[in-house]
Parts: C-alpha cells; structure tokens; sequence
C-alpha cells in the first residue's frame, strides 16, 4: 500500500506561513521535491521566510497554510503586538552579533512610503490586506513603534559589533545604503 498523503501539493513561488512559527512571517517556495516521512507521503519544501532566512520544512511533519489564508494568523493574535515586535533573527542571542545586525538593517528597507508600509505589514502579518485588521493610522504607529524599537537595538549591535570585530562592522557598512550607514556611524563617530 503507498503512503498515504493529506497535504497540500506546494509549487515553486507560493506564498505560504508556518502557523507555528508565525514570527517568520510569509515564505515563498523555491524548491520542491517528493518526500516520505512517519509512513507519510509529502514534500520536503525549501521556502525563504522573510523573517527567518531560508529553511527546508517537511510538509509530513509541518502544516504550512497559503498566505492568503483566513486563519493565516493565530486567532488571538495582537497584531499591533505582532508588528511591534522585533523579528527573532535580530535577537537569536545564538547568532553572531554582526549576523543579527545584518538582518535587522534589511528592514529599513520599509521605513519610508505608504507603499513600504504595506509590504512591512504584509510580511509581519502574513496576511494579503493588513488593512483588514487595522486602520491606515494603527498601521503607521505600529511601524513607527517597530522602528523606535529596530533603532535601538540596532544602536546596541553596531556599537557592539564596532568595538569587538571592526572589519565586519567596516563590511556592515560598506553594504549599507547611505540613509542607514549614517545612522549606524554619526558625525562624531566618523
């Protein structure tokens, strides 16, 4: 008898979240190939979460939801909470230092525009309309709360990372857009 299968099929390019680890935020599929696992047939998928780099997921072994998905979010869930809060990556205290604060300058990426501000909350949502939980103005707050909060973390790491490895904080640097390296080195740091 073949193992039996009650997942989904993925395909390369969905959009989908990992309901368990919601703080990951929305995954793209990039590689997909057939997969048996506790007498199970799945996929062994590998899908780039924003939040949480990429990872290769059982299909067998995880229950991955689309993105778009009503239920896409715990159903307690805060989202003011969940946007405010800083991503995991940035605070894996496992991680190197110069890794996390590599990973907390990608989203300055959404500190400018309307437009910016919906892809941030898409991506900490995991949801298609993030205006269908909050209004345009919790939406700005929340991200402006995200930032104060990503602008003193980042603070802490680049002093940190400055005074301990040098040369990773010059390369930090030198991969920075210019609105960035001036915030991570002051005038009277230069």
């Amino acid at each position: 008898m073949p193992p039996e299968s009650a997942h989904p099929k993925w395909s390369i390019g969905d959009k989908l979240l990992n309901p368990a680890r919601p703080d990951w935020g929305v995954g793209i599929v990039t590689s997909v190939a057939p997969h048996v696992a506790q007498g199970k047939q799945g996929q062994r998928l590998g899908i780039r979460f924003d939040g949480a780099g990429l990872k290769t997921v059982s299909t067998v072994i995880i229950n991955l939801q689309p993105a778009s998905a009503p239920d896409s979010k715990a159903p307690n869930s805060d989202p003011i909470a969940d946007l405010t809060a800083l991503p995991p990556n940035v605070q894996d205290q496992r991680a190197p230092q110069s890794q996390r604060l590599t990973d907390a300058l990608t989203w300055y990426r959404f500190r400018e525009g309307d437009r910016a501000a919906m892809d941030w909350a898409i991506l900490r949502l995991g949801v298609a309309d993030p205006l269908s939980q909050l209004s345009r103005e919790q939406l700005h707050e929340a991200r402006e709360g995200f930032f104060r909060r990503l602008d003193h973390h980042v603070r802490e790491l680049a002093r940190d990372v400055s005074k301990k490895d040098p040369a990773a904080f010059n390369e930090i640097l030198q991969g920075a857009s210019p609105p960035v390296r001036a915030f991570l080195v002051p005038d009277n740091r230069r």
